[in-house]
């Protein structure tokens, strides 16, 4: 049996909401994975802006502790972020 579902949600409702509401040009697809163990699985893509304005908007939030970008595909960035306790 499978589950899908689609959510909308207010930008400051989420982590990346400050990304999104200041660059409402920017898309964020959270990469789809299945968690080992009790560790929240960070893997998202960003598309639509540039590698340095995503990692400066990102580091600037709070709740943020590092952002690493894995790589890029043509316009879209994999990035994994280790968010503070």
């Amino acid at each position: 049996m499978a589950t899908i579902t689609d959510l909308t949600l207010a930008g400051d409702s989420f982590a990346l909401g400050a990304l999104l509401t200041n660059n409402p040009e920017m898309h964020v697809e959270i990469e789809r994975l299945v968690p080992l163990g009790d560790r929240l699985l960070p893997f998202f893509w960003v598309s639509n802006g540039s590698t340095e304005h995503i990692e400066a908007e990102l580091v600037a939030q709070d709740i943020v502790e590092s952002v690493e970008r894995l790589t890029t595909v043509d316009d879209r960035h994999l990035y994994q972020v280790t968010w503070t306790p």
